[in-house]
């Protein structure tokens, strides 16, 4: 139901719902990009790309593990 209000399909949004949570939560938007490649095929690449990149910009310095938090500011606009 919510894959259609945005003209994809229902697999295509869940999968990018898995992998940017994964991003944001680990700090690790590539790898988790790569893994939706690897989990859910080429198709899926630049929804999942620009899906990891806002979740990783949006969570800031939080992590779930303590070590890959971010000492400094992502992006200058975003540590003020």
């Amino acid at each position: 139901m919510h894959g259609e209000q945005y003209f994809q399909p229902k697999g295509i949004r869940s999968a990018c719902d898995v992998v940017s949570l994964l991003a944001g939560a680990a700090n690790t938007p590539i790898a988790a990009s790569i893994m939706a490649v690897e989990l859910f095929g080429p198709k899926i690449a630049p929804y999942a790309a620009v899906a990891c990149v806002i979740s990783f910009l949006i969570i800031g310095h939080r992590s779930v593990l303590p070590v890959s938090g971010a000492r400094g500011g992502k992006i200058r606009i975003f540590s003020r």
